[in-house]
């Protein structure tokens, strides 16, 4: 295929004629129009991304939708749109539709945590611990500090009664944030149930 991109210029220093009716490559102006286009819609896409977010915290997740759904018209390859499309949607119940805007989400940006945490939670809903714990750890090697990550996977691997292992998430969760009760209540409880496992031997 390669050989064609060099055949054709040769082509038409020969035929100039016949080259004249032929589409060439897109002038500078018109490429730059272009590229203007594309960044004026991926800057409005942003403003209308940022409106959506505050409808999505307010509560007003019709709005949001409608919101969300207009600035994806307008930049469908944005990652974070796609990230707030699947919590509205997380939200509102649908599952399906968040990991399949998840999945988008972590094929467009790759490094995305949030796209991976909360793909996470729509696998953890669904019962799918090995693919949550998977999602889960894929994010900790981006965010390593996050406390909520880590009381999360604690939950799955406490789900695959792999408890030494979640008491060791429930740990790293409370350490990192001293106050936070849940990952201390799922540590004081992981604990007893190893004791108990132990009394029943």
């Amino acid at each position: 295929m390669r050989i064609t991109s060099f055949v054709l210029p040769i082509f038409c220093l020969v035929a100039v004629a016949g080259c004249g009716s032929m589409t060439g490559p897109k002038s500078y102006s018109e490429q730059e129009k272009e590229l203007k286009k594309k960044h004026w819609a991926e800057a409005r896409a942003n403003v209308l991304g940022s409106l959506a977010k505050e409808q999505y915290e307010s509560g007003n997740f019709d709005k949001c939708r409608q919101t969300l759904t207009d600035a994806q018209k307008m930049d469908p390859e944005n990652a974070p749109l796609r990230v707030l499309s699947a919590k509205l949607a997380i939200e509102q119940g649908n599952l399906e539709l968040a990991d399949k805007e998840l999945v988008l989400a972590r094929r467009l940006d790759p490094k995305n945590a949030e796209a991976r945490t909360n793909l996470g939670n729509v696998l953890f809903q669904k019962g799918q611990w090995d693919q949550a714990i998977v999602q889960f750890q894929e994010a900790l090697k981006i965010i390593p500090a996050d406390p909520q990550v880590h009381n999360i996977l604690g939950l799955a691997l406490a789900q695959k009664v792999q408890m030494d292992a979640a008491i060791m998430q429930f740990q790293a969760a409370a350490r990192l944030k001293p106050d936070y009760a849940e990952a201390q209540a799922n540590l004081a409880k992981a604990q007893a149930m190893v004791r108990q496992a132990h009394k029943a031997k």
